[in-house]
């Protein structure tokens, strides 16, 4: 929910896609050297997905930071989602993520059919946006989405220092409890900083 992302853009995260950036924890779904974005599969619906993605700072108070930390630059983030029981590849780690959110869910009593389904918290990200008065452009370029016009293109194509500013400090969507997720008072500096283009 905080990233907008889409399930398969996450699932198919590797160590290496997660660095400072800007001072900012960041994925980046973006080509690097030249090299298309990972031929292997990772599923990127439309040009605008090839994007930096800002992750809120309160993400750097919780373990993912150092999930990210303990895997090789080309292991993926979530392994379990790219394996079956017996250890073959599974055909679609988004599917298999989705499966399991919903059995959370559900678990949890939250579950409404057709409704509450991973591609809701994207949906949810846009309408943060819109209570944090987020300006269009920069909610787009951070989920991913087009352009409306050409006066939305002029400028820069990549968020700029300033809106990654923004994104990263946002104040919290209200009625979230993220204090289960949060392990330290502080936040982690100390990762990998890396300039993406």
């Amino acid at each position: 929910m905080l990233t907008g992302a889409r399930l398969g853009e996450l699932t198919f995260l590797k160590g290496e896609d997660v660095r400072m950036y800007e001072g900012h924890l960041c994925i980046s779904l973006l080509d690097e050297e030249g090299v298309e974005a990972r031929e292997e599969g990772r599923p990127l619906k439309t040009d605008e997905s090839r994007r930096i993605i800002v992750l809120h700072d309160i993400i750097m108070r919780t373990g993912f930071p150092d999930w990210v930390a303990e895997r090789r630059p080309d292991d993926w983030i979530w392994p379990r989602l790219h394996q079956r029981a017996a250890g073959a590849a599974i055909v679609r780690p988004a599917g298999a993520a989705s499966k399991r959110q919903i059995r959370s869910m559900q678990a949890a009593g939250i579950h409404q059919p057709y409704t509450d389904v991973f591609h809701s918290l994207r949906h949810g990200a846009k309408d943060w946006h819109r209570d944090a008065t987020v300006a269009d452009r920069t909610s787009r370029l951070q989920i991913g989405h087009s352009f409306r016009d050409v006066d939305d293109s002029y400028g820069s194509k990549r968020l700029r220092q300033k809106e990654i500013d923004d994104l990263a400090s946002l104040a919290l969507p209200q009625g979230v409890d993220f204090g289960p997720y949060l392990i330290r008072e502080e936040p982690l500096k100390d990762l990998p900083r890396k300039r993406w283009r």
